[in-house]
């Protein structure tokens, strides 16, 4: 599947006409920013970026054919006391839209000592990366 990552960036590109898209599409390589969060799909990974937290996704990020993912991965906590990361579960549609492809990402957070998290959705532009805030 390594392999077809950099295909994807073309894929994408060339738009789609409709709302389906080829199952099996892998989300292009690149960032991907919009407010709050930055997704940065690189060819072996899977990371995001947020204001004082940030995460990994286990798997290339697979659309099927409405263009739709769920992956496994982790989610860290990075305000505060610093703990590891913990389990999470990427979910979200990419759409093409006027401006672009677009990503709309959303993340549950199953930390084993707190009641499930869902955050988002975060609506993610493809070749936007925004510059986060700090944590104190």
């Amino acid at each position: 599947m390594r392999a077809s990552l950099p295909l994807i960036g073309l894929v994408l590109a060339l738009g789609c006409s409709s709302s389906r898209m080829e199952p099996g599409t892998v989300l292009a390589v690149g960032v991907w920013g919009g407010e709050r969060a930055n997704l940065i799909v690189g060819p072996d990974s899977v990371r995001a970026e947020f204001d004082c937290a940030s995460g990994r996704l286990d798997a290339p990020v697979v659309l099927d054919a409405l263009g739709r993912f769920d992956v496994g991965g982790t989610y860290r906590f990075e305000a505060g006391p610093v703990f590891a990361p913990v389990p999470a579960r990427w979910t979200g549609q990419v759409v093409e839209t006027a401006g672009g492809s677009e990503v709309t990402l959303e993340v549950t957070v199953h930390d084993p000592k707190a009641d499930p998290l869902q955050l988002g959705p975060f609506h993610l532009k493809s070749g936007v990366r925004l510059t986060l805030g700090l944590c104190a």
